[in-house]
């Protein structure tokens, strides 16, 4: 993690005491690293989670549909799809030295792919099969079999 800051000044303690470092620009601007990845590195995890979470729990929506068909199953992905762009928002703005988005929270062509599969789910006959079972899987995985 150290190494990734190696076009800035960095302070270690000289003391052997507890360990961080100052990284600080040419700028001035200071960033605090701390070996636990705290401040921004331990929070990408925890990003990857909540995206793996709002995929499962899009998933268990589709699947319990309360009979509405595509109105319902489009609202899930859209809702779905802003949710994951705020966590990759969210992903961004914590890595914002060195910005790195979870490939847990897909990209910004996962609303189109979610919504085609939904049309395809409700017109094409069988696909509702493999959009059940993709559902499946991502409801208790976090990773759907479908990826476009």
């Amino acid at each position: 993690m150290i190494n990734s800051y190696n076009d800035r000044y960095r302070l270690f303690p000289e003391d052997g005491g507890a360990f961080a470092v100052w990284a600080i620009d040419k700028y001035g601007s200071v960033l605090g690293l701390l070996p636990d990845g705290s401040g921004g590195g331990s929070m990408l995890e925890e990003i990857a989670q909540a995206c793996k979470d709002t995929g499962r729990k899009a998933a268990w929506l589709q699947l319990n549909d309360p009979g509405m068909g595509l109105p319902y199953a489009g609202f899930v992905s859209l809702q779905k799809a802003i949710s994951m762009q705020i966590l990759r928002y969210a992903a961004v703005v914590t890595t914002i030295e060195n910005p790195q988005v979870p490939e847990a929270c897909g990209g910004l062509g996962d609303l189109g792919c979610d919504l085609i599969e939904d049309v395809a789910a409700d017109f094409v006959p069988g696909y509702s099969y493999i959009d059940t079972a993709d559902d499946i899987a991502e409801a208790a995985s976090g990773e759907g079999l479908v990826n476009c």
